[in-house]
Protein backbone atom coordinates (compact mmCIF):
# COMPACT_ATOMS: atom_id res chain seq x y z
CA UNK A 1 0.00 0.00 0.00
CA UNK A 2 0.91 3.86 -0.32
CA UNK A 3 0.77 7.19 1.29
CA UNK A 4 -0.46 10.18 -0.64
CA UNK A 5 -0.59 11.29 -4.57
CA UNK A 6 2.84 11.42 -5.45
CA UNK A 7 4.21 8.53 -2.74
CA UNK A 8 2.37 6.42 -5.52
CA UNK A 9 5.44 7.17 -7.85
CA UNK A 10 7.93 5.64 -5.30
CA UNK A 11 5.70 2.47 -4.73
CA UNK A 12 5.60 1.91 -8.87
CA UNK A 13 9.52 2.17 -8.71
CA UNK A 14 9.86 -0.78 -5.53
CA UNK A 15 7.42 -2.75 -7.58
CA UNK A 16 8.98 -2.61 -10.76
CA UNK A 17 12.33 -3.51 -9.09
CA UNK A 18 10.96 -6.36 -7.58
CA UNK A 19 9.09 -7.91 -10.27
CA UNK A 20 11.81 -6.73 -13.27
CA UNK A 21 14.93 -5.83 -12.05
CA UNK A 22 16.27 -2.75 -10.57
CA UNK A 23 18.35 -1.95 -13.63
CA UNK A 24 15.17 -1.73 -15.69
CA UNK A 25 13.26 0.44 -13.23
CA UNK A 26 16.36 2.51 -13.05
CA UNK A 27 16.04 2.92 -17.17
CA UNK A 28 12.70 4.01 -16.51
CA UNK A 29 13.10 6.73 -13.67
CA UNK A 30 16.06 8.08 -16.08
CA UNK A 31 13.07 8.48 -19.01
CA UNK A 32 10.76 10.19 -16.54
CA UNK A 33 14.09 12.18 -15.15
CA UNK A 34 12.37 11.20 -11.63
CA UNK A 35 14.65 10.32 -8.11
CA UNK A 36 12.41 7.71 -6.42
CA UNK A 37 12.62 8.10 -2.71
CA UNK A 38 14.07 4.12 -1.58
CA UNK A 39 13.21 4.02 1.72
CA UNK A 40 9.41 3.05 2.44
CA UNK A 41 9.14 4.21 5.81
CA UNK A 42 10.74 7.80 5.35
CA UNK A 43 8.03 9.53 5.34
CA UNK A 44 8.38 13.69 5.62
CA UNK A 45 4.70 14.22 5.82
CA UNK A 46 3.24 12.37 8.86
CA UNK A 47 4.55 15.41 11.29
CA UNK A 48 2.16 17.52 9.44
CA UNK A 49 -0.92 15.50 10.22
CA UNK A 50 0.05 14.59 13.81
CA UNK A 51 1.04 11.05 12.81
CA UNK A 52 4.52 11.44 14.34
CA UNK A 53 5.91 13.23 17.19
CA UNK A 54 6.61 15.84 17.07
CA UNK A 55 4.49 17.47 15.19
CA UNK A 56 5.27 20.19 12.56
CA UNK A 57 2.72 23.23 11.91
CA UNK A 58 1.93 23.87 8.03
CA UNK A 59 2.82 27.60 7.31
CA UNK A 60 -0.80 29.80 7.38
CA UNK A 61 -1.93 30.73 3.90
CA UNK A 62 -2.96 33.98 4.44
CA UNK A 63 -3.33 35.68 1.34
CA UNK A 64 -6.01 34.73 -1.13
CA UNK A 65 -6.39 34.83 -5.01
CA UNK A 66 -8.30 35.78 -7.40
CA UNK A 67 -10.84 33.32 -9.96
CA UNK A 68 -7.67 31.50 -11.84
CA UNK A 69 -8.10 30.11 -15.38
CA UNK A 70 -6.02 26.71 -16.11
CA UNK A 71 -5.84 24.88 -19.17
CA UNK A 72 -4.48 21.83 -20.43
CA UNK A 73 -3.56 21.15 -24.02
CA UNK A 74 -4.03 17.66 -25.24
CA UNK A 75 -3.75 15.19 -28.37
CA UNK A 76 -3.16 11.61 -29.24
CA UNK A 77 0.17 10.15 -27.92
CA UNK A 78 0.71 12.69 -24.65
CA UNK A 79 2.48 11.03 -21.87
CA UNK A 80 -0.01 11.16 -18.84
CA UNK A 81 2.57 12.23 -15.96
CA UNK A 82 3.47 14.79 -18.50
CA UNK A 83 -0.11 15.72 -18.17
CA UNK A 84 -0.64 15.32 -14.52
CA UNK A 85 2.57 16.48 -13.26
CA UNK A 86 1.80 20.37 -13.57
CA UNK A 87 -1.93 19.46 -13.75
CA UNK A 88 -1.93 18.71 -9.94
CA UNK A 89 -1.38 21.82 -8.58
CA UNK A 90 -4.72 23.50 -9.74
CA UNK A 91 -6.16 20.40 -8.51
CA UNK A 92 -4.88 21.14 -4.90
CA UNK A 93 -4.44 24.85 -4.87
CA UNK A 94 -8.22 25.21 -5.91
CA UNK A 95 -9.32 23.09 -2.13
CA UNK A 96 -8.34 26.00 -0.87
CA UNK A 97 -11.19 28.44 -0.33
CA UNK A 98 -9.03 31.68 -0.96
CA UNK A 99 -7.88 30.01 -4.40
CA UNK A 100 -10.82 29.58 -6.34
CA UNK A 101 -10.06 27.97 -10.15
CA UNK A 102 -11.33 25.58 -12.67
CA UNK A 103 -9.14 23.60 -15.09
CA UNK A 104 -10.34 23.22 -19.05
CA UNK A 105 -8.97 20.35 -21.04
CA UNK A 106 -8.25 21.36 -24.62
CA UNK A 107 -8.00 18.91 -27.39
CA UNK A 108 -8.40 19.42 -31.37
CA UNK A 109 -11.56 17.07 -31.34
CA UNK A 110 -13.89 16.58 -28.73
CA UNK A 111 -13.16 12.74 -28.92
CA UNK A 112 -11.14 10.69 -26.14
CA UNK A 113 -7.94 11.50 -26.03
CA UNK A 114 -5.59 8.53 -26.30
CA UNK A 115 -2.61 8.44 -24.01
CA UNK A 116 1.17 6.83 -24.73
CA UNK A 117 1.01 3.49 -24.05
CA UNK A 118 3.12 0.39 -24.27
CA UNK A 119 -0.56 -1.75 -25.24
CA UNK A 120 -1.88 -0.94 -28.75
CA UNK A 121 -5.54 0.84 -28.48
CA UNK A 122 -4.73 0.81 -24.82
CA UNK A 123 -3.73 2.50 -21.75
CA UNK A 124 -5.10 5.99 -20.29
CA UNK A 125 -7.30 8.18 -21.73
CA UNK A 126 -8.85 12.18 -20.62
CA UNK A 127 -12.03 13.71 -21.94
CA UNK A 128 -11.71 17.12 -23.52
CA UNK A 129 -13.97 19.95 -22.35
CA UNK A 130 -13.45 21.99 -25.17
CA UNK A 131 -11.77 22.00 -28.61
CA UNK A 132 -9.27 24.27 -29.58
CA UNK A 133 -11.75 26.14 -32.21
CA UNK A 134 -14.03 26.92 -29.72
CA UNK A 135 -12.12 27.30 -26.68
CA UNK A 136 -12.73 28.62 -22.95
CA UNK A 137 -13.08 32.62 -23.04
CA UNK A 138 -9.70 33.13 -20.85
CA UNK A 139 -6.61 31.27 -20.10
CA UNK A 140 -4.44 31.96 -17.29
CA UNK A 141 -2.20 29.73 -17.41
CA UNK A 142 -1.51 27.44 -20.31
CA UNK A 143 -0.06 24.00 -19.80
CA UNK A 144 1.43 21.87 -22.87
CA UNK A 145 2.63 18.11 -22.30
CA UNK A 146 4.60 16.43 -24.85
CA UNK A 147 5.33 12.64 -26.51
CA UNK A 148 7.80 9.95 -25.61
CA UNK A 149 9.15 11.10 -29.34
CA UNK A 150 10.40 14.19 -30.50
CA UNK A 151 7.52 14.01 -32.88
CA UNK A 152 5.67 14.67 -35.57
CA UNK A 153 3.12 15.86 -33.49
CA UNK A 154 -0.31 14.60 -34.20
CA UNK A 155 -2.57 18.08 -35.77
CA UNK A 156 1.36 19.46 -34.93
CA UNK A 157 0.12 22.64 -37.17
CA UNK A 158 -3.17 23.06 -35.32
CA UNK A 159 -1.56 23.03 -32.03
CA UNK A 160 1.19 25.25 -32.96
CA UNK A 161 -1.29 27.73 -34.37
CA UNK A 162 -3.80 27.44 -31.48
CA UNK A 163 -0.58 28.34 -28.73
CA UNK A 164 0.68 31.11 -31.44
CA UNK A 165 -2.37 32.82 -30.97
CA UNK A 166 -3.27 32.52 -27.19
CA UNK A 167 0.07 32.90 -25.81
CA UNK A 168 -0.33 36.99 -25.82
CA UNK A 169 -3.47 36.87 -23.71
CA UNK A 170 -2.39 34.08 -20.81
CA UNK A 171 -0.45 35.04 -17.52
CA UNK A 172 1.83 32.23 -18.13
CA UNK A 173 2.32 29.27 -20.28
CA UNK A 174 4.27 25.72 -19.23
CA UNK A 175 5.28 22.72 -20.96
CA UNK A 176 6.96 19.62 -19.77
CA UNK A 177 9.49 17.40 -22.05
CA UNK A 178 8.48 17.52 -26.02
CA UNK A 179 5.70 19.91 -25.17
CA UNK A 180 8.33 22.69 -25.79
CA UNK A 181 8.48 21.61 -29.55
CA UNK A 182 5.40 22.66 -29.61
CA UNK A 183 5.91 25.91 -28.15
CA UNK A 184 9.08 26.29 -30.52
CA UNK A 185 6.87 25.69 -33.77
CA UNK A 186 4.64 28.13 -32.48
CA UNK A 187 7.48 30.43 -32.51
CA UNK A 188 7.26 31.98 -28.61
CA UNK A 189 10.74 30.71 -27.61
CA UNK A 190 12.72 32.87 -30.27
CA UNK A 191 14.98 34.93 -28.31
CA UNK A 192 14.49 32.75 -25.20
CA UNK A 193 16.01 30.24 -22.91
CA UNK A 194 14.59 26.73 -22.91
CA UNK A 195 14.92 23.23 -21.88
CA UNK A 196 13.48 19.80 -23.03
CA UNK A 197 13.14 15.99 -22.64
CA UNK A 198 17.09 14.90 -21.53
CA UNK A 199 16.43 11.35 -23.43
CA UNK A 200 15.48 13.51 -26.41
CA UNK A 201 17.49 16.48 -26.20
CA UNK A 202 18.94 16.28 -29.56
CA UNK A 203 16.58 15.36 -31.78
CA UNK A 204 13.97 17.27 -29.93
CA UNK A 205 16.24 20.59 -30.51
CA UNK A 206 17.32 20.08 -34.01
CA UNK A 207 13.94 21.62 -35.51
CA UNK A 208 14.96 24.90 -34.29
CA UNK A 209 19.17 25.26 -34.52
CA UNK A 210 17.99 28.00 -37.69
CA UNK A 211 15.82 29.52 -34.41
CA UNK A 212 16.90 32.07 -31.88
CA UNK A 213 16.27 29.76 -28.74
CA UNK A 214 19.20 29.42 -26.18
CA UNK A 215 18.78 25.27 -24.87
CA UNK A 216 19.84 24.46 -21.76
CA UNK A 217 20.10 21.07 -19.44
CA UNK A 218 18.18 22.82 -16.86
CA UNK A 219 15.48 21.05 -15.16
CA UNK A 220 13.52 24.08 -15.84
CA UNK A 221 13.46 26.91 -17.17
CA UNK A 222 11.69 30.73 -17.11
CA UNK A 223 12.15 32.91 -18.94
CA UNK A 224 9.37 35.70 -18.46
CA UNK A 225 5.92 34.21 -18.74
CA UNK A 226 7.23 31.33 -20.36
CA UNK A 227 8.55 28.37 -18.58
CA UNK A 228 9.91 25.03 -20.27
CA UNK A 229 10.79 21.69 -18.02
CA UNK A 230 12.74 19.08 -18.98
CA UNK A 231 11.45 15.42 -19.02
CA UNK A 232 8.41 14.05 -17.53
CA UNK A 233 8.77 14.07 -13.82
CA UNK A 234 10.54 17.18 -13.81
CA UNK A 235 6.96 18.78 -14.25
CA UNK A 236 6.29 18.03 -10.65
CA UNK A 237 9.29 20.66 -9.93
CA UNK A 238 8.69 23.30 -12.79
CA UNK A 239 4.73 23.36 -11.53
CA UNK A 240 5.82 24.01 -8.00
CA UNK A 241 7.84 26.91 -8.81
CA UNK A 242 5.65 28.27 -11.43
CA UNK A 243 2.73 27.67 -8.54
CA UNK A 244 5.02 29.42 -5.87
CA UNK A 245 4.89 32.76 -8.18
CA UNK A 246 1.38 32.60 -8.94
CA UNK A 247 0.26 32.08 -5.07
CA UNK A 248 3.22 32.59 -2.98
CA UNK A 249 5.16 29.78 -0.88
CA UNK A 250 2.92 28.70 1.78
CA UNK A 251 0.24 28.50 -0.77
CA UNK A 252 1.64 26.28 -2.95
CA UNK A 253 3.88 24.38 0.68
CA UNK A 254 0.46 23.56 1.16
CA UNK A 255 -0.49 21.60 -1.67
CA UNK A 256 2.79 19.29 -2.07
CA UNK A 257 2.04 18.12 1.68
CA UNK A 258 -1.19 17.25 0.42
CA UNK A 259 0.53 15.76 -2.72
CA UNK A 260 3.25 14.27 -0.22
CA UNK A 261 5.80 15.85 -2.78
CA UNK A 262 8.88 16.97 -1.85
CA UNK A 263 10.07 19.45 -5.03
CA UNK A 264 13.26 20.49 -6.39
CA UNK A 265 13.67 23.88 -6.48
CA UNK A 266 17.11 24.00 -7.76
CA UNK A 267 16.20 24.43 -11.62
CA UNK A 268 19.57 24.47 -12.34
CA UNK A 269 19.53 20.32 -10.81
CA UNK A 270 20.58 18.26 -13.44
CA UNK A 271 20.46 14.60 -12.11
CA UNK A 272 20.38 13.02 -15.62
CA UNK A 273 22.56 13.21 -18.56
CA UNK A 274 20.73 14.50 -21.66
CA UNK A 275 20.65 12.59 -24.95
CA UNK A 276 22.81 14.34 -27.63
CA UNK A 277 21.47 12.22 -30.87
Amino acid sequence: MKSGVAAGTDMAYAFVSQVYGKTFAQDITTLLEYVPVNNSSADPFAAYYNLTSPSKPIPPVLNDSPFTYWALLVYPGIIALDAISVASYPEFITLQPGFPGNLSIIAPTLDPVQMSSIVPGGGQTIIPTHQISNPPPQIDVLIVPGLPTAGPFPYQDQLAAFIRHTYPTVQNIISVGTGSMLLGYAGILDGREATTSKSLFGAATAPFKNNNITWTYDRWVQCGNVWTSSGTASGLDAGNALTTSMFGPNATFWATVNMEYVPNTNSSWVPFPPSLA
